[in-house]
């Protein structure tokens, strides 16, 4: 986007939000997601990037009380002009490894897998 190239997230629910500058030839960090994650959907509407679904591994008690990975209904969004992340309306479904696309200005989630330890992960 505007020639910088993101990186955000990664391995077990890392929040990272990096962006490299192939005219300068560096990386910076920017604002970290608000619930790091993995196995998530990107897509870009405008100057800004969207992230869907995704899963975590979560150490801390949560129904059904069992440690383990758990798949994500929250949507954020990351606005590259003024580097801040803000939730949007979550999904229908807590999903992983789906893909996403914005097409005419509508953002689309695609596919994924319904974990059988489906939990939201943020009120």
């Amino acid at each position: 986007m505007d020639g910088i190239v993101y990186s955000i997230g990664g391995a077990a629910g890392a929040d990272f939000t990096d962006a490299y500058d192939p005219a300068t030839d560096a990386w910076t960090t920017r604002a970290p997601m608000p619930s790091g994650r993995d196995c998530m959907a990107l897509a870009v509407l405008g100057k800004t990037i969207y992230a869907m679904g995704g899963r975590a591994f979560l150490t801390r008690p949560m129904p059904p009380d069992q440690p383990g990975w758990y798949s994500f209904y929250e949507v954020e969004a990351y606005d590259t002009t003024t580097n801040r992340w803000r939730m949007e309306p979550r999904m229908l479904r807590a999903v992983r490894g789906l893909a996403g696309a914005a097409v005419d200005g509508v953002l689309y989630s695609i596919g994924g897998n319904d974990s059988s330890k489906v939990e939201a992960l943020m009120p």
